[in-house]
């Protein structure tokens, strides 16, 4: 499986949740040639790798010329999209508060207000950038297949590769979160049909069990245990290959009208 964009020609190879799953989600998205996304929304601001570079720029400045510490130097020309990079960088910045904590607290805050909210935004856009790899992908129209799985395919993992619930009415797990204990009534759609509205991120996948209190409010009420996400897939060697994965990502997301596609 793989996510091919069309403006660049780049392409992610995907390790499939499911492929059974994902054969007949493709296979039918290719049959009513609706296999056409668009970025409907992302979380990545292309401006933060630049304006952390100057932050860091303007700190290490004035660490060098004020007091000959060099500490952040190496990070000016670094790869501020590379996670180790950003892992280091942080350590430095907080070892920094450590080792010299009249520099933010005196120095930074009372007498260089400027210096101290670019101190600040090294942490925050560094948060920021690890943080917001995330983006919704839409198809050209509102489209939807039957899902011939049942509920089965469904649990409360976190994978890279999700489709979203884009249907009319409330899951199990969505009514009983909201409070809605009306369990029976026709609204109650635990993802009756598969659409075609993809959350990607570039998180590390998360393995969780239903919630105990999900469990005992289904255990009470004599009704079965419904999962709450439709997981796909994760990128293919994500933790060895994060780096390349997150710029094909920006690059693609940074295209004025590109479109996706799913291929098996």
């Amino acid at each position: 499986m793989k996510i091919v964009w069309s403006s660049t020609g780049d392409w992610l190879d995907l390790d499939p949740t499911n492929y059974d799953l994902v054969a007949y989600w493709i296979n039918s998205l290719d049959r009513d040639q609706i296999n056409t996304f668009h970025l409907g929304q992302s979380q990545f601001d292309l401006n933060w790798p630049a304006a952390l570079r100057i932050h860091i720029q303007t700190i290490d400045t004035f660490l060098r010329d004020k007091l000959k510490i060099t500490a952040l130097s190496n990070f000016q020309e670094q790869n501020l999209i590379d996670q180790t990079v950003l892992n280091e960088l942080h350590r430095t910045w907080v070892k920094l508060l450590v080792d010299y904590p009249k520099l933010v607290n005196v120095m930074l805050h009372d007498t260089h207000n400027e210096l101290h909210y670019h101190w600040n935004q090294v942490n925050k856009k560094l948060h920021l950038i690890e943080e917001s790899f995330q983006s919704l992908y839409v198809a050209k129209e509102y489209w939807e297949t039957p899902n011939i799985f049942g509920t089965d395919i469904l649990n409360f993992n976190i994978q890279q590769i999700q489709l979203t619930f884009s249907q009319a009415g409330r899951s199990t797990f969505n009514k009983w979160k909201i409070f809605d204990f009306n369990m029976t009534d026709t609204d109650t759609n635990d993802f009756f049909n598969i659409g075609s509205e993809v959350l990607i991120n570039l998180n590390n996948p998360e393995s969780h069990e239903a919630p105990k209190e999900y469990v005992d409010f289904c255990n009470a009420n004599s009704i079965p245990v419904i999962g709450r996400y439709l997981n796909l897939a994760n990128f293919k060697n994500y933790a060895a290959d994060l780096t390349n994965i997150r710029h094909v990502y920006l690059r693609n997301i940074a295209h004025e009208n590109n479109t996706a596609s799913f291929r098996l």
